[in-house]
């Protein structure tokens, strides 16, 4: 997706992460939902972690009690 994108350009995400351990319901649910699409939850405490060295000034806000995040920043603009 980067390699889309104009030096500057902004990039957004959203998806499914692992809730804080107390909001049990929610990572039941997550499992549950993403069941079809994964086949281990490695990584999904933080799966946006690689666009944090990719993109400068990327914010992630969480969501559905931790189990939800969207996140987005801004690509590097050449010589700087």
């Amino acid at each position: 997706m980067l390699a889309h994108v104009r030096p500057g350009g902004r990039i957004a995400t959203a998806g499914g992460k692992r809730a804080p351990t107390w909001a049990l319901p929610a990572n039941v649910y997550l499992r549950y939902a993403m069941r079809r699409y994964t086949t281990t939850m490695e990584g999904f405490d933080r799966p946006w972690r690689i666009l944090e060295t990719l993109l400068p000034d990327l914010r992630v806000e969480p969501l559905l009690l931790g189990g939800a995040y969207v996140a987005w920043g801004t690509t590097a603009r050449n010589g700087a």
